[in-house]
């Protein structure tokens, strides 16, 4: 089992809401072994920013720390991936503009 965690800035909410792909969008990327984007597992961050997994399991939206300077951090929203990893395929996720 591997996970990722994508912790992003304070202010914003994350929360799941189905994204739309352009294929040629995917295609560009150039990577040969990369999994069927998930559209319907889709997050959405501040209203703008979408994020589709790829070869994970569903993500988990968590609560994450932000340190603006040494001594001081803020409550912010993560993103956890967690699967099991098959030899030869990619895992990621696509940041795409909402």
């Amino acid at each position: 089992m591997v996970e990722s965690h994508l912790h992003l800035a304070p202010g914003g909410e994350l929360v799941v809401a189905p994204a739309t792909i352009d294929p040629a969008a995917v295609e560009a990327l150039g990577v040969d072994a990369l999994p069927e984007p998930r559209p319907s597992e889709a997050l959405l961050y501040g209203g703008r920013i979408a994020i589709v997994p790829l070869g994970w399991g569903p993500p988990a939206i968590e609560e994450g720390w932000f340190s603006p300077r040494y001594g001081q951090r803020a409550r912010t929203p993560m993103m956890r991936l967690a699967g099991t990893l098959e030899p030869g395929i990619a895992v990621g996720y696509l940041l795409l503009q909402a």
